[in-house]
């Protein structure tokens, strides 16, 4: 008799790690992380510069503080003697780190108003060092200490809009004893967005504690509720094209900066430089999370899928609880920037030196929306599974993912603590909703409440 034919199936391959998959990974993550080190660290480009983007915004804020001095004095509230002590403490400590970095570009003239509105003797050095096109009468109340009413009424009616300006004619009206002078210090519309913004900041920070504190005390029913990764049961296949999409990513990130490094990118209207970039980014870690690898295609697949109501619970939840621990890695970065570079970055130092309307809505889009959505998919969509995978844990996977987001963000180390805890909390966000754009919502909100923090401190 012949043998009966049969269907030969071909067994399925072995669920085993590609260890070339996270070889090109490591590889060219390290190759980028040495890449932002050496531009953190290398005396070349902006980094060369003194920046006085921290000391702006610290300066911005004494303007806020003498404001609220000078209605406190007009209403014969008690409060103002004890406000002003502390705005004279906080003077000295702006004048002090500008001092460290008086050879930048503008900080002499900065200076000059700091020493003269916090009633301090200024510099006479300082003053034929500033170029200025300050009234004359100012130059006789700070100097020759004029008490001409004609002097002090030219003084009091300059309303000039920049930050060094202002302080120029504080301090000269202080010097004349004028105080009473002052009028609007602060553009009132950008004062109240602040207020709001930092009354929004302190209500998550409340909210934040609470949840964390839910979460600690009651641990068993917070992972009761875990959802796991967002593109669901992992296999080490899978975990491999995580780690190959990741690569892809990361290697079309650099070759897509490219390009605007030798266009006329100055000559372009307001903001499209911005967008522009921001949408380059996020095309390019939709590609990576689209394109077939092992066969395979992955968008939906690493996205997840999460109720409505569930994912904008987790969301908002993770957003609140977001602050505290912020708040937390904060005596780390001040630390950590006396012995490294200034955390910086380029956006922030952009929005200190003022943005006109369409290049700020740029900023907030590209902030907001499009780093948002390209971050989450490829760190806490692409990435958390795969490392995860590889050290047998969520958590030390988590960790993993939040360090290779924070080392490659232009910052620099003095910010790796406070961005690593951002990384952390959006793949704790991630894991429990089981989908991405709860921690999307997360991302952009914080971005959004950050950048326009910034704006209104830029328009006071």
């Amino acid at each position: 008799m012949e043998p009966v034919a049969t269907d030969q199936v071909t067994p399925p391959p072995p669920d085993k790690i590609i260890p070339e998959a996270y070889g090109m990974l490591a590889m060219v993550f390290f190759a980028l992380l040495a890449m932002t080190l050496f531009s953190v660290f290398s005396q070349k480009g902006e980094r060369a510069k003194p920046n006085l983007a921290t000391e702006l915004a610290n300066s911005r804020l004494l303007l806020a503080q003498e404001a609220l001095i000078s209605v406190e004095r007009t209403q014969g509230g008690v409060g103002s003697g004890l406000l002003r002590k502390q705005t004279d403490e906080s003077y000295q400590t702006v004048i002090d780190s500008i001092e460290k970095k008086a050879s930048a570009p503008g900080a002499k003239r900065l200076l000059v108003g700091l020493y003269a509105a916090s009633g301090r003797k200024v510099p006479t050095a300082y003053i034929d060092e500033s170029p200025t096109q300050v009234p004359p009468e100012v130059i006789e109340l700070l100097v020759n200490k004029s008490k001409d009413p004609k002097d002090i009424d030219a003084v009091a009616n300059w309303h000039p809009t920049s930050t060094s300006d202002r302080f120029w004619r504080i301090g000269a009206l202080r010097c004349a004893g004028a105080e009473n002078r002052y009028g609007n210090i602060v553009n009132v519309g950008a004062a109240l967005g602040l207020g709001v913004l930092m009354g929004i900041g302190g209500l998550l920070a409340v909210v934040g504690v609470v949840i964390l504190i839910a979460v600690l005390t009651d641990r068993a029913k917070f992972v009761s509720k875990l959802r796991g990764f967002a593109c669901g049961p992992l296999s080490n296949v899978m975990a491999s094209e995580l780690a190959a999409r990741a690569s892809v990513f990361l290697v079309l990130y650099v070759a897509s900066s490219i390009p605007f490094q030798y266009l006329s990118i100055e000559k372009w209207p307001e903001g499209a430089s911005t967008t522009a970039r921001g949408l380059t980014i996020l095309v390019v870690a939709l590609f990576s999370a689209a394109v077939p690898i092992f066969g395979r295609r992955g968008l939906t697949r690493i996205w997840g899928k999460v109720s409505t109501s569930e994912g904008f619970q987790v969301g908002l939840g993770g957003l609140a609880a977001n602050v505290p621990v912020l708040l937390a890695t904060l005596p780390f970065i001040l630390v950590l920037s006396k012995f490294l570079p200034d955390a910086s970055h380029p956006i922030t130092n952009e929005l200190s030196r003022g943005t006109g309307v369409m290049e700020s809505l740029a900023i907030l889009f590209v902030g907001s929306i499009c780093a948002p959505i390209a971050e989450e998919t490829v760190f806490r969509g692409m990435l958390f599974p795969a490392l995860s995978k590889v050290f047998k844990s969520p958590i030390w996977g988590g960790l993993a993912q939040a360090f290779m987001f924070a080392s490659i963000h232009p910052q620099g180390p003095a910010a790796w603590v406070s961005l690593m805890a951002i990384g952390a909390v959006c793949a704790a966000v991630t894991y429990r909703a089981g989908a991405q754009w709860p921690s999307m919502l997360l991302h952009g909100l914080h971005n959004g409440i950050l950048l326009l923090l910034n704006i209104a401190l830029t328009n006071l």
